[in-house]
């Protein structure tokens, strides 16, 4: 266990392993075996450090931002590109990290791979930014309902209105030959 906390802490475990084999078929990695490299790095991180506590901070602040975000849009939208390039930009971070962790970290936390920096910094980030995307389609759910419902009312409203039209033109053109023959009547009486 210490072996492999060791090698997930320096150069990714048997991911990298994985990785550094070469062929294009070495490329997967079951699910399973992710997880569990995902899980050993979380283990081995220390959370105390200055900027891990930064990076977490800003991660409950996007959240936070998300959810009080939810009824502007304009700002969600700003707000979700903005998430989106810092996603980009990860893997130029990492490299940036890989050659310069000692100014900031205790740790050499980062690899070629970028198995660290995905986790601990995109993978929040995009997590986030499909908080976003729930909330827009719930918007987009709810204007929808309200439309079919104001869609609904119109044709009600019409079709009751046909109705009393179609009635009172039925009622009026009998009344109106009622109101003819009273007139011929009344007419040949005088």
């Amino acid at each position: 266990m210490a072996r492999e906390s060791e090698s997930v802490r320096h150069a990714g475990g048997r991911f990298a392993s994985v990785l550094d084999a070469g062929d294009a078929a070495s490329h997967y990695v079951p699910d399973n075996e992710f997880y569990s490299v995902v899980a050993a790095i979380l283990r081995e991180t220390d959370w105390t450090e200055p900027w891990l506590v930064g990076l977490l901070s800003f991660h409950v602040f996007n959240v936070i931002v998300a959810l009080f975000a939810r009824r502007h849009s304009t700002f969600q939208a700003t707000y979700f590109c903005v998430l989106m390039v810092l996603a980009y930009s990860t893997e130029h971070l990492n490299k940036w990290a890989v050659d310069n962790w000692q100014q900031f970290s205790a740790k050499a936390y980062f690899d070629v791979h970028g198995l660290f920096i995905s986790t601990v910094f995109a993978g929040p980030l995009l997590l986030t930014s499909l908080l976003f995307v729930v909330v827009w389609m719930k918007t987009a759910a709810d204007l929808l309902v309200k439309v079919k419902r104001a869609e609904l009312r119109t044709r009600a409203r019409a079709a009751r209105s046909d109705g009393a039209q179609t009635a009172a033109g039925a009622s009026s053109a009998g009344s109106g030959s009622q109101s003819i023959a009273t007139n011929a009547e009344s007419k040949k009486s005088q």
